[in-house]
């Protein structure tokens, strides 16, 4: 029965929710970002448009590197995940101020709000460690897309990431796909929809510890897990509209951020400042 009524509301709903899709895609007229791309990223910012995903390689400086992977040891420190053989938190920013700077950082915000073209914050935080592990795909780790309309993630590895380890996978173009409220939550999700395209349409998350990925949260992605070696992560999401989850900073590091950078967090109507 519930499977039934779930099926009949996402259909009456589905033209509410691809309306509100299209607006959430719209840019503000007027707005004037405070942030800027750097030249040498403008080709970073072509591949985010037309692939929904883009690689930064390595932005962060060996020294920073190690400052902010003894704060990331901090943050995650017996904070056991949902998933198998992991390690996870949500609250990254209270054990230090690099994870916080970080999450800030001039290039991202830069490339973040030509993409939106509308004023936006920061929406969620995450500090990830996936174990070596043989767990099969489940939750994030199936083909999904996060069904909050047009939100860009910055996924920072801390760890080197190669074709063998456990690398994030994500469909090229699927970003500019309106997909219905039903069609989200069907189950299986998109792994299917995904087997049938060919390989050369997927882009995979690898790289060198301190480089950045980018990506569009409503194009179809995946986590990956094997018996590899360990990943560490930080996933900082932005949103500009609806979809905020709570988000805590300290006061002195919030007071030390630039005007701009606060408007970032303060645009969270769930920011707690501790």
């Amino acid at each position: 029965m519930k499977e039934v009524f779930e099926k009949v509301y996402g259909v009456i709903k589905t033209p509410e929710y691809v309306f509100k899709e299209l607006v959430h895609r719209v840019p503000a007229p007027f707005y004037k970002p405070d942030f800027n791309v750097d030249e040498d990223l403008k080709e970073n910012f072509r591949q985010l448009q037309t692939n929904g995903i883009t690689v930064l390689d390595r932005i962060i400086d060996a020294e920073y590197l190690e400052l902010i992977r003894e704060e990331f040891d901090a943050v995650i420190e017996n904070q056991k995940g949902s998933n198998p053989d992991s390690y996870h938190s949500i609250e990254p920013f209270l054990k230090g101020v690099c994870l916080l700077d970080l999450a800030l950082e001039r290039r991202i915000l830069g490339l973040v709000a030509q993409y939106f073209r509308k004023p936006f914050g920061l929406s969620r935080t995450d500090a990830l460690r996936l174990l070596p592990t043989t767990a099969g795909p489940h939750g994030s780790f199936q083909w999904h897309h996060d069904t909050r309309g047009k939100q860009l993630h910055a996924m920072i590895l801390l760890t080197d990431v190669g074709a063998d380890g456990q690398a994030m996978r994500y469909l090229n173009g699927s970003h500019r796909k309106v997909y219905s409220y039903h069609r989200g939550r069907q189950k299986p999700l998109f792994n299917k929809d995904v087997s049938e395209l060919k390989i050369k349409n997927i882009s995979y998350l690898v790289g060198r510890a301190g480089s950045v990925a980018l990506f569009d949260s409503n194009g179809l992605h995946a986590g990956h897990r094997n018996n590899s070696y360990t990943r560490d992560s930080l996933t900082f999401c932005f949103a500009t509209w609806r979809h905020f989850f709570p988000v805590k900073v300290r006061r002195g590091a919030f007071d030390k951020l630039s005007r701009e950078q606060q408007g970032v967090l303060l645009y969270n109507p769930k920011l707690t400042i501790i």
